[in-house]
């Protein structure tokens, strides 16, 4: 995981810098990976940033590079890896009595994530699936106990 990341331009024999990545879009400390995605419909090419907070949370910041700056097109939650040990009442209605705490996070930390053209709307979309799990525990100094499992899915139009 990095902290830090520099975009930049081949021009001729230089390396033109980019301003760094910006990120007001999400609330992230730390850089999973990153790479260059060429989405129909942008005419420039497309920055995907996969970070994470100091908490195990985080998702999909989507950038489009121009010429003189990295623009955000969308922020997608799509990491958890944290379990909430916080005192949940709803809980006890949800997942039945006696539980102290119960939390949400993504099977294997992440969803994953296909971008696809819709043809019809004329824009590009990106596709989530993978699987939430419910972990609850019966008292601050208890394991957590995986309770329930179900598909997560989402779509998510980019423009």
């Amino acid at each position: 995981m990095s902290e830090w990341m520099s975009v930049g331009r081949i021009e001729g024999w230089r390396i033109r810098w980019l301003p760094d990545v910006p990120y007001e879009v999400s609330p992230a400390n730390g850089i999973l990976r990153a790479r260059f995605l060429d989405l129909r419909g942008f005419a420039e090419p497309v920055l995907e940033v996969w970070s994470k907070t100091h908490r195990e949370n985080g998702g999909i910041d989507l950038y489009r590079v121009t010429d003189n700056a990295l623009v955000p097109i969308i922020h997608i939650v799509a990491y958890d890896n944290h379990f909430e040990d916080v005192f949940d009442p709803e809980g006890w209605q949800k997942y039945g009595g006696g539980w102290y705490a119960c939390s949400t996070v993504f099977r294997d930390k992440q969803l994953q994530v296909e971008y696809l053209y819709d043809e019809e709307h004329t824009t590009n979309v990106a596709h989530l699936r993978g699987v939430r799990q419910i972990f609850c525990s019966r008292s601050h100094d208890t394991e957590a106990e995986l309770i329930y499992e179900e598909d997560a899915q989402d779509s998510k139009q980019l423009r």
